[in-house]
């Protein structure tokens, strides 16, 4: 009911030619401290969130109904999607808040498992021991700003040792490769300019040493 209700409160679609419906996904329930991603494949030339919003994507972190309006030229589409939140840690054991991305620095010795799905619904499982892990004090220095980033990302007092080259990799939010290089240098610049809003993560590899950092591409 409530997806029907805030369908009517959209202007309706106005299409003229044929075109790929909008299509948010399904209605999504996440677990207490979790959040989506909505949006960030769709091309329009201009985008009307439920809560103003006017980029290409929006982060989710609570429950509620989000409708999403594109316009292309004349032509207007909007969708509906209902997101909700409940508490996964009874009768789930224990869930690490947030560690919804594509990979998860451990920071512990324990048993992980990670649990993964597609839009038809399809789960599957998988369980790992980690039985060390590496000491990584340089994290707490590495600095990238701005974040969000909108156009130059600045990645400053990076870990570098003499003699020996590191690896810099910039990854989206299903863990595929953007950019990867190397360098011996204390700063790096990245244009952003081209790249999707969305989530995107730094890795960063020195030695037997690494680091990821979250950045987030949002442009006006």
């Amino acid at each position: 009911m409530e997806n029907i209700l805030a369908n009517l409160a959209l202007p309706p679609s106005n299409c003229a030619i044929s075109t790929t419906p909008l299509n948010l996904g399904n209605d999504t329930m996440l677990c207490n401290g979790q959040y989506i991603q909505l949006g960030g494949n769709i091309s329009a030339s201009s985008y009307l969130w439920s809560d103003g919003q006017t980029s290409n994507a929006i982060l989710v972190s609570s429950p509620g109904t989000y409708w999403l309006q594109i316009s292309n030229g004349s032509c207007t589409q909007s969708d509906t999607i209902q997101i909700g939140f409940s508490n996964c840690n009874q009768g789930h054991g224990h869930i690490i808040p947030g560690a919804t991305d594509s990979f998860y620095i451990a920071t512990q010795v324990a048993s992980y498992s990670v649990e993964i799905s597609n839009a038809s619904g399809c789960i599957n499982s998988s369980t790992h021991v980690i039985t060390a892990v590496l000491e990584n004090n340089a994290e707490t220095n590495i600095t990238l700003y701005p974040n969000p980033a909108n156009g130059e990302l600045y990645i400053s007092d990076l870990p570098v040792v003499a003699g020996m080259k590191m690896e810099l990799g910039l990854y989206d939010a299903i863990g595929q490769a953007i950019l990867l290089q190397h360098s011996d240098s204390f700063s790096l610049i990245l244009d952003t300019h081209s790249l999707a809003d969305g989530i995107y993560f730094v890795h960063i590899v020195l030695g037997e040493k690494s680091v990821v950092k979250r950045v987030v591409i949002l442009h006006p």
